[in-house]
């Protein structure tokens, strides 16, 4: 980034690759900790990992025939989620494409998985069946169950970090869990069901069907901010439209760096630390964003470049390029990307999404 005037300006919406071979919609994406590798999950009934430089598919992970609703990359493992149908987790070998081990509906969730995020120890997962579970990455055998959300309400959003699980639900809360005890800190609640989640250092950004976005603190529960509401926010089909409402939040890095959103056909950017929006990415008008995730490109440190990558209804996903300002004040600090997915997912390396379903994810 050259001149003072670029530096201090965000620049965002450079188509840079589709990645095609799906042969229907994307349900959920997650990209590996170095940014080289794209994975997504389709209601095709396959997952699939990507060369994130040329679009090349690499490998194909086969479900047995049934949908993919949620996918999430951590270091050397995949990990999928499956339908109410077949709501059955898979552990997979990112390399060979060998499944390495299976949570099966007879030893948890009752119904189709919505969210899958990592630690170093444990995988979480959100179900439609209103609670999140953990499981022992090493033997995929069950640690702990998080209740409290309304009977016969859904998770639709699941953050992980430190200490902590955040929930986001139909029945219109955010629970925030103590992740060794299960016991409910504090709730948040809304006016619309909460459809994103994504915890921030000792904060929780909370996104609704109603397309707002809240911040939260995560030590008190008092809202710290509410983000600008962009120009086009598309709620014109009204809240309980599936396409509607801020999901999938993401960040691309913690020092500076942009909080984003998906919400029908675009994804949505705020400024971290002011809730400012900053800009959105369009899609075609009749194509949704399903799946959004945020990753800082390797050894970039405080600004610089990032990608945008989304998966979206017609089958494809896409990558997009970010120029972030470039942060010089003497106190900011270089946060690699390893460092700051560390800090906002609380996962190994590759575990994404502060949550994202997201990337950095999240």
């Amino acid at each position: 980034m050259g001149d003072d005037d670029t530096a201090s300006k965000w620049q965002t919406g450079r188509l840079v690759k589709t990645f095609s071979g799906h042969v229907r919609r994307i349900s959920s994406i997650s990209v590996s900790e170095d940014a080289k590798y794209l994975y997504t999950g389709s209601v095709d009934g396959t997952a699939r990992r990507w060369d994130a430089k040329d679009g090349t598919c690499l490998m194909v992970y086969e479900n047995n025939g049934f949908s993919v609703t949620c996918i999430h990359n951590s270091g050397k493992f995949l990990y999928t989620g499956g339908a109410s149908f077949n709501n059955t987790i898979r552990k997979w070998d990112v390399k060979f494409g060998k499944e390495l081990g299976t949570i099966e509906k007879s030893q948890g969730h009752r119904s189709g998985i919505t969210a899958l995020r990592t630690d170093e120890e444990n995988l979480y997962s959100g179900s439609w069946d209103g609670t999140v579970r953990s499981w022992r990455i090493q033997d995929c055998s069950h640690v702990n169950t998080y209740e409290g959300h309304q009977a016969g309400s859904q998770i639709k959003a699941l953050s992980v970090l430190n200490n902590l699980v955040a929930t986001g639900s139909t029945d219109k809360t955010s629970r925030i869990f103590d992740k060794t005890t299960t016991e409910c800190k504090f709730v948040i609640e809304c006016d619309f069901g909460i459809c994103g989640v994504l915890l921030v250092a000792d904060s929780v950004f909370v996104g609704t069907k109603d397309a707002k976005g809240y911040k939260y603190s995560t030590l008190t529960g008092k809202k710290e901010l509410e983000l600008k509401e962009p120009a086009e926010c598309f709620t014109d089909l009204g809240p309980d439209h599936p396409s509607s409402g801020f999901k999938e939040i993401c960040v691309s890095h913690l020092n500076g760096g942009c909080i984003a959103a998906a919400n029908r056909h675009a994804a949505h950017m705020w400024d971290i630390k002011t809730g400012e929006y900053l800009d959105s990415i369009f899609e075609a008008d009749n194509v949704d964003v399903n799946a959004l995730c945020l990753a800082q490109a390797v050894d970039e440190g405080v600004g610089g470049r990032s990608y945008a990558f989304t998966g979206l209804d017609d089958n494809t996903a896409h990558v997009y390029t970010i120029s972030e300002p470039v942060y010089t004040t003497p106190d900011a600090p270089v946060v690699s990307r390893s460092a700051a997915e560390k800090a906002s997912n609380g996962t190994t390396p590759g575990g994404t999404q502060p949550q994202s379903s997201c990337c950095v994810v999240s």
